[in-house]
């Protein structure tokens, strides 16, 4: 260790003047890189944050993904084998208001039963427009930040079932808010979106959807010189769905996550730990692997 008892040395002067340059180099940079990089950097692989992309660029996630129902009397006791591709394009029209449009496109295959025979059908199915707006953000530190947003949007009907919740083949208002922080290597989201149902008669119905996860930065430690363009993630996500009908679902999906300065890679599984459907098969499993591109 060094003794502050002596001045520096003209040679550990200039090392250390360089070192001070040099972290204030980085932390410059990244407080560049993160408003362009938040949307994918600190977002859960599933559920909503309140990250967007900075003004006038665009956020997209592509994610394929392979399900598996089980038989019920909805798919005439045929288990249902399903793949599907999601297609998100966020765009930020202001600082802290952005719209997204999500397109998913499915492809099912019903396996043959004692009561039906077999059935395919693919398409695409309910997509939404959604706007999002940053209302509050305290940041304390260059990739430290809480912030919170209201969402709100349309669903517009596709004519492929997704098997994924009751409230098809309407336009459907959506409303919900979402919350974000990131602390060091910690990051987290809590979410929730109502959706009305305009096609369910006289009395008003519909679904909340519920979302909270947990990342967690597993490298680098920390940001610095070397480590500043990419990091690894863990992903924790409760994913609940619940229906005036009386449907409810709660998944726990694990996943991980690889983020670089333009890019992310995630995947993600989904397992059910609560499932009381009438009207849909349940979901066994669902496995997704996805790329994020912001530009």
């Amino acid at each position: 260790m060094r003794s502050t008892r002596f001045p520096f040395s003209h040679g550990a002067l200039a090392d250390h003047g360089r070192g001070c340059v040099w972290r204030v180099c980085v932390t410059l940079a990244l407080m560049v890189w993160w408003p362009a990089s938040a949307a994918p950097a600190q977002s859960p692989v599933i559920g909503f944050g309140a990250m967007q992309p900075a003004k006038g660029h665009f956020y997209t996630h592509v994610m394929p993904f392979y399900r598996q129902f089980d038989a019920n009397e909805s798919t005439q006791n045929r288990d249902v084998r399903q793949v599907s591709i999601a297609a998100q394009v966020s765009y930020a029209l202001l600082s802290n208001v952005s719209i997204t449009l999500d397109v998913p496109f499915y492809f099912n295959h019903l396996d043959p039963s004692a009561t039906a025979t077999g059935d395919s059908s693919a398409g695409f199915g309910d997509m939404s427009l959604l706007a999002k707006w940053r209302f509050w953000q305290h940041d304390t530190g260059p990739t430290d930040t809480l912030r919170l947003a209201l969402i709100g949007g349309l669903q517009i009907p596709g004519g492929t079932t997704s098997y994924l919740d009751s409230t098809e083949e309407g336009w459907n208002p959506l409303l919900g808010a979402v919350f974000s922080v990131v602390q060091g290597r910690h990051g987290g989201n809590a979410s929730v979106l109502w959706e009305l149902n305009t096609e369910g008669g006289d009395q008003p119905d519909g679904g909340l959807r519920s979302d909270l996860s947990y990342l967690f930065r597993l490298a680098p430690e920390s940001y610095g010189e070397e480590t500043s363009h990419a990091a690894w993630y863990l992903v924790a996500e409760l994913n609940g769905l619940y229906e005036t009908n009386g449907n409810h679902q709660l998944f726990i999906s694990p996943g991980l996550m690889y983020e670089a300065t333009w890019y992310t890679l995630d995947v993600s599984i989904m397992l059910p730990l609560v499932q009381e459907l009438k009207d849909r098969p349940d979901l066994e499993i669902a496995v997704g692997v996805g790329l994020r591109l912001t530009f």
